[in-house]
């Protein structure tokens, strides 16, 4: 077997691995990153809101949000631990039926 037929092999493997569940973080997990988000990223996404925030199972929606639209990759990837798409999709994006998708006008 050639050098190029293993990695091509390789990568047909890959493309064809079963891709592992989503697994939501138990809700003291998502507080605690959401804290530690909140004081991470204070000056780029949370900096309307009091320093001296506390966040709670009510605010999570609204810190992922904030991260999603404030931050960046990382801060994007962030917030899908905090809060599933789902549960953003249906507090921020109620007026799209379930397979539209928003796009700016």
């Amino acid at each position: 077997m050639t050098q190029d037929q293993r990695v091509m092999s390789t990568a047909e493997s890959n493309r064809r691995a079963p891709t592992a569940p989503s697994v939501e973080l138990p809700l003291a997990e998502r507080l605690a990153l959401a804290q530690a988000a909140f004081e991470e990223f204070y000056p780029m996404c949370f900096w309307s809101w009091p320093p001296d925030t506390r966040v709670t199972e009510a605010m999570l929606p609204n810190v992922a949000h904030a991260l999603r639209s404030q931050g960046g990759r990382r801060q994007f990837l962030l917030s899908a631990k905090l809060c599933p798409s789902t549960t953003y999709k249906a507090l921020y994006l109620p007026r799209f039926a379930d397979g539209e998708i928003p796009t700016a006008m």
